[in-house]
């Protein structure tokens, strides 16, 4: 072999090894989460078992029997909850923002 095909083998060799290295581009999941109290809007007692879902959907889970409420593991985004008990359906819907919150992690 002469010296012209050994460089250009050893540059070929360069370039594979350098393209092998490189690091695969990861995009991690992030998420958010929902939290509040159900209340009766007129004698702001709690209210247990209101079932309470988001628009889009994420999950539908149960107010505790403080009225308390927790949604986690969602997609950042905007979300409409839908607080549902005893066949009536809370029209007043809250539109939230989850936003992307950066950490120093």
């Amino acid at each position: 072999m002469n010296k012209i095909t050994i460089k250009l083998i050893s540059l070929l060799l360069l370039i594979y090894f350098i393209q092998s290295c490189s690091e695969e581009k990861y995009d991690p999941e992030i998420t958010g989460s929902i939290k509040g109290i159900v209340k009766d809007s007129k004698t702001q007692e709690p209210i247990s078992n209101a079932e309470i879902s988001t628009n889009p959907a994420t999950a539908v889970i149960l107010s505790d029997e403080k009225g308390n409420f927790l949604i986690k593991d969602i997609e950042v985004g905007e979300y409409k909850i839908i607080i549902n008990k005893h066949f009536i359906i809370s029209y007043n819907l809250i539109t939230l923002n989850i936003p992307l919150i950066k950490t120093n992690k």
